[in-house]
Parts: C-alpha cells; structure tokens; sequence
C-alpha cells in the first residue's frame, strides 16, 4: 500500500470515528440532549417498570443517568482520541495517556461554554469535573488492558 494509501486507511480508521464521536458530543450539548428531552425518555422506560413511580423519584433518576452519561461519554471519547494517537500515530504510550487526558479536559470546558449558548442547557463547572473523571477512568481500563495483556508492547515501558 502506498503512502497516501496508509494515509487515508489510518484516517478512516482512527480518526474518523473519534470526529464522528465528537460531533455527536457537541450535538448533544444543545437543545437535543437537554434534561427535558432525557427525562422524556427516562419517564416512558420507568413508567413501564413502575408506573406508579413519583415525579421526584423521576427527577432523581435523570439527574443519575446524566451524570453517567457525562462519564461514559469522556471514557468512550478518551478511548477513541488514545487510540489514535497511540495506534494511528504510534505515539508513546505515556505521551498519548498524557495528551488524551489534557484533550478531554478541554474538550469538557468547551462543551460547557457550548452549552451557554443553548436555552435549555447551562454549562456547570461540576460536569467538567465529571467529564475529566470519565476520561481518566477509560484512560485507567486501557492501561489495565494494556498492562493485562499477553501481548508484549514496546510502547508500554517508558
């Protein structure tokens, strides 16, 4: 394969899925992924479960389940941005851990300045902080993995 072959391979395979995911996160930090819209959808799911559960308990719920969703967000972005930096551009493992970490952050502190500018949404310090531990935790299963494995990597030892 040629190099604009390898070029256009690596793209398509490590750095598109993590634009696409980006794209994703920064459609969601408007009125799409609003708590109004997610506690829609949460209520029609624990309404099959319990339909005589309580607003409150509603409210509780959605305010769970969108914490979550910050943290497997920034794991499944931390994951994608590592794996093209560390797998597509054969970066250190350390410098690609190092990187990733300080990407996520400030992708986390955009997404929230994105978020001033939606009705719906208002940008929160504490879910920059949720964003950051999400991308640090899939930065900690991959090292696990990485560490784990059978595999020997000459990456892994620095």
């Amino acid at each position: 394969m040629n190099y604009r072959g390898k070029t256009i391979n690596r793209f398509v395979r490590y750095i598109l899925p993590l634009i696409l995911w980006m794209c994703l996160m920064f459609m969601l930090s408007t009125s799409a992924g609003s708590s109004v819209v997610s506690e829609h959808i949460l209520l029609k799911f624990l309404h099959l479960w319990d339909p005589e559960i309580t607003p409150k308990i509603i409210e509780h719920m959605n305010a769970v389940a969108r914490k979550c969703a910050h943290l497997t967000e920034y794991a499944i972005l931390a994951v994608l941005l590592y794996r093209a930096l560390h797998q597509g551009y054969q970066r250190k493992m350390t410098h690609a851990f190092r990187a990733t970490v300080a990407f996520s952050i400030v992708f986390a502190m955009l997404d929230e300045y994105h978020q001033s500018f939606s009705a719906s949404r208002t940008p929160s310090i504490w879910d920059v902080m949720i964003d950051a531990a999400g991308a640090i935790i899939g930065i900690g299963v991959l090292y696990l993995i990485h560490r784990h494995s059978h595999k020997p990597n000459k990456y892994l030892v620095q």
